[in-house]
């Protein structure tokens, strides 16, 4: 491919603008979570909010009326699983 010929004589202006055609065409369009992941307003938003989430998980757990501590310490412990997976 052109791309591929301009990586072997390391044409750094050839290569820029065939990616950037590539990523015009949609070919090198990155994934919808990639995309939400890059986006600064997005993660700042989840930073945010993810505090608030926690808080109230944890006392809707609490609050559950369910007799089974088992079945709340595992709520508690896919709650921190999740708050893990997200920072």
């Amino acid at each position: 491919t052109p791309l591929d010929l301009a990586k072997q004589r390391k044409n750094v202006w050839m290569i820029n603008h065939l990616q950037e055609a590539r990523q015009a065409k949609g070919y090198d369009s990155p994934s919808y979570l990639k995309r939400l992941k890059m986006d600064k307003e997005f993660r700042q938003k989840v930073m945010l909010g993810t505090p608030f989430l926690v808080i109230w998980l944890v006392g809707f757990i609490a609050d559950l009326d369910i007799d089974s501590w088992l079945i709340k310490g595992v709520m508690y412990a896919a709650v921190w699983l999740i708050v893990q997976f997200l920072s």
